[in-house]
């Protein structure tokens, strides 16, 4: 059925106004808050349908501080292996970003689970190495819960909060799952904090329409 004109206005000025957030307010995100979000990443579309996520909202501050800490330390176990002073400060700045999730009220680890497609096992059988696609471009997990956490980004937008997709944590993967027992096939592939932002970000430069939009 198609949206009205005022709704397709809505949910264009919500893309539009989404920003990652990465201060919040000390205010607490209500249950029904995260469930509405959560609800918004269920409706993603992915491969064959197959729902391949999970998700977990954690407030406890003693986990949040052990996730956080696990991530510093596996920061600092890969920083001591790098040897250029240019990566190094290409390392740091990146890093930086990496542990501000325990400052929000709450944090929902995005958790997936490979997907075993007939599509990839055709190629892995049939098709030579050089003659696949690359495999991150055929990750139908990777892209499906790609799709559900832009759900929550938006929904969190619409509902007045503000969240941040980050995969930087993951670097700490193995601690972070011992953390919260997440057991195989499920792995963490994501945090998203969730609150009411300490203030607006302003806008990120875009790249222009023309630029990556062509017509044949």
């Amino acid at each position: 059925m198609p949206a009205s004109d005022a709704v397709a206005r809505a949910v264009l000025d919500i893309i539009r106004a989404r920003r990652s957030v990465r201060r919040f307010a000390a205010e607490d995100v209500p249950d029904e808050v995260v469930r509405e979000i959560v609800d918004a990443a269920r409706m993603a579309p992915s491969g064959g349908n197959r729902q391949m996520w999970r998700f977990r909202a954690i407030r406890n501050r003693g986990t949040l501080a052990a996730m956080r800490q696990a991530v510093e330390r596996r920061i600092a176990e890969v920083r001591a292996r790098v040897s250029s002073p240019r990566a190094l400060e290409q390392y740091d700045g990146y890093t930086a970003h990496f542990t501000h999730f325990d400052r929000a009220p709450v944090v929902i680890a995005v958790l997936a689970r490979p997907y075993d497609s007939i599509y990839t096992r055709i190629l892995e059988k049939y098709l030579a190495p050089e003659e696949r696609p690359p495999q991150h471009l055929v990750d139908v997990a990777a892209m499906s819960v790609a799709a559900a956490i832009e759900n929550m980004l938006l929904a969190a937008c619409a509902l007045g909060y503000g969240a941040c997709f980050m995969t930087g944590p993951t670097i700490a993967q193995n601690d972070l799952e011992k953390i919260l027992a997440v057991e195989p096939p499920w792995h963490v592939v994501a945090l998203v904090p969730v609150g009411r932002p300490e203030a607006e970000p302003g806008p990120r430069e875009r790249k222009r329409l023309d630029e990556v939009l062509s017509f044949d």
